[in-house]
């Protein structure tokens, strides 16, 4: 397996551009109480509605509290509980869009990563993250589990994102 530069020609962008533009709904996010508070301000400093539990009356409520409350209210879930990803608890069809990242406790500056990876990708598209469970890593990966059409099961694909230039996709090689 390896990272294999992604290549799009114009055609290519032009097509994704239209199909982005049926995506209209800027996404929302609830904070689970243990994203860092500092997190939670830079993501309202930069002009994204994030709603944390405390605001939400559910501090200290169960999992499938703040699950519901997500879903309830149409935000994305911000967290570092990896509990998220247990499909007997959480399943993937009724997911609000989840996404894990990685404890500030690990690098705060692999937590800014992170996000800042995170909400590029999904703030601007709300519908599209509906049904997926997303984890960031700290060195601009994101780990995208989603509902494979094809076999109704669940397909994870990897990207990289770097500073610059285009994506990595992460591929089987063998």
């Amino acid at each position: 397996m390896s990272w294999k530069r992604m290549q799009f020609s114009k055609a290519d962008l032009k097509q994704f551009d239209t199909e982005l533009c049926s995506f209209r709904k800027v996404s929302k996010f609830l904070a689970d109480e243990n994203l860092d508070a500092e997190a939670v301000q830079a993501i309202r400093n930069i002009g994204w509605s994030v709603k944390t539990v405390r605001d939400a009356g559910i501090a200290a409520r169960s999992d499938e509290v703040v699950w519901a409350t997500a879903r309830k209210e149409d935000r994305v879930l911000l967290t570092t509980d990896k509990d998220f990803l247990d499909e007997q608890r959480f399943p993937i069809r009724q997911s609000p869009g989840v996404v894990i990242l990685p404890a500030v406790s690990a690098s705060v500056a692999g937590l800014v990563t992170a996000l800042a990876t995170a909400l590029n990708i999904i703030g601007r598209h709300r519908e599209m993250w509906c049904a997926t469970k997303l984890i960031a890593g700290a060195d601009g990966t994101l780990t995208i589990r989603l509902i494979d059409f094809h076999s109704s099961g669940i397909s994870a694909v990897r990207f990289w994102f770097r500073d610059s230039g285009p994506p990595y996709i992460w591929q089987d090689t063998s």
